[in-house]
Formats: C-alpha cells, sequence, structure tokens
C-alpha cells in the first residue's frame, strides 16, 4: 500500500539517492516499502538478497531514524507468518527538505499525521482504503474546519473504549459519526468536572 503520491516518491527519491547517511540495500528497502507496507522480514530477506536479519534490522532502524519511514505497530502478539509492524513511507521527509513552509505543506502534513495518529490509536489488521480514508481526515480537518488537537482528543476517547473502537475503526466511519462521538466524549467531559467539583 503506497502512503504518498508516485511524483512525491520520486521526489523523495532524488532526496535519497543523494543522501550519504543511506546505503544501497536501504535505498532498496525504500522502494520495497513503497509497494508494500505490510511485508514479512522473511520475505524482504528473500526478495532483496540481504544476507543477515541483523542486517534488515539495522537498515530499517536508520531509514527510520533519517526520517524516511515510519514503523507502526499492529498492535498484535507475534504470530507466524504474520508481521508486527507496518512500515509506511514519511511523508513529513519531504516537508523537513521543503523550506517554503506554506499553507498547503502545512496542511498536507496535517493531513497524514492525523491519519497516522488514527490508525496508531485505533490500529487494524484488515485492508484500508488508503484514499477514501485520508480523504476523510481531509474532510474533517479543511471542510468540517475541527483543529487537528481536538480531533486527537477524540480519537483518544474512541481508542480507550473497545466497543467504540470497533464501532469507528475507520477515518469514515469516524467522520460520519462524528457528532455522535462528540456527544459522548462532551457528556463524558462533563461526569467528570462534576466528580471533580
Amino acid at each position: 500500500m503506497e502512503n504518498i503520491s508516485n511524483d512525491d516518491f520520486i521526489k523523495l527519491l532524488n532526496i535519497a539517492l543523494k543522501d550519504e547517511k543511506i546505503n544501497n540495500y536501504e535505498f532498496k528497502m525504500l522502494l520495497y516499502i513503497f509497494n508494500n507496507s505490510d511485508f514479512l522480514i522473511t520475505q524482504l530477506k528473500k526478495d532483496l538478497r540481504i544476507s543477515s536479519f541483523n542486517m534488515i534490522s539495522k537498515f530499517l532502524k536508520n531509514l527510520v531514524n533519517e526520517n524516511y519511514i515510519i514503523k507502526v505497530s499492529k498492535h498484535i502478539k507475534n504470530s507466524k507468518n504474520v508481521s508486527s509492524y507496518n512500515y509506511f513511507i514519511n511523508v513529513e521527509k519531504l516537508q523537513l527538505q521543503n523550506n517554503n513552509k506554506n499553507t498547503i505543506n502545512n496542511a498536507f502534513y496535517d493531513n497524514w499525521n492525523l491519519y497516522y495518529y488514527f490508525f496508531e490509536k485505533i490500529p487494524t489488521n484488515k485492508k484500508v482504503d488508503k484514499n477514501l480514508n485520508l480523504k476523510q481526515i481531509t474532510l474533517l480537518l479543511e471542510f468540517d474546519n475541527y483543529p487537528i488537537l481536538y480531533l486527537k482528543n477524540l480519537i483518544d476517547f474512541v481508542s480507550e473504549n473497545e466497543e467504540l473502537k470497533f464501532l469507528y475503526s475507520r477515518p469514515l466511519s469516524f467522520r460520519k459519526n462524528i457528532n455522535e462521538i462528540i456527544s459522548l466524549y462532551e457528556n463524558k467531559n462533563q461526569i467528570t468536572s462534576t466528580k471533580e467539583n
């Protein structure tokens, strides 16, 4: 599953190509992750002909440290033939390279930031339609005009309740039921403040 457009990824590859902090294997891994965020380390080892798992671990760690990829836990126990993590291309890397902090770039960053935050707090093992769900995040921020911090509070609230997590496990269902979520969230806050007084 890719997480940035082809054009933006080509820009990122141009940065990586000239970056002395990453090696040839890490460059290849970047391409691999762009085409497949959910992979088994054994398959990556075989496909890229890397000699050891320790080297793979070292290369992935460096790509994370250099802000090329993001490692997201699936919050599942170790299982045979199932990866415990997803790896995504970090769109923020382009932002870090771009000195022009215009509002379009900031909106682009906020959308991706909230998208990753959502799935970090409400993880899923099922396939996610990235474009559809990223659009819902964009609509929440840019069309509905909810502040990003308020949305993060709502996501935190949903993530603390297993029933709500099940009902609103995608930005699509989250946005569709945002008024109900806000109502539950506000009621909880009123009850909490009453108890404190």
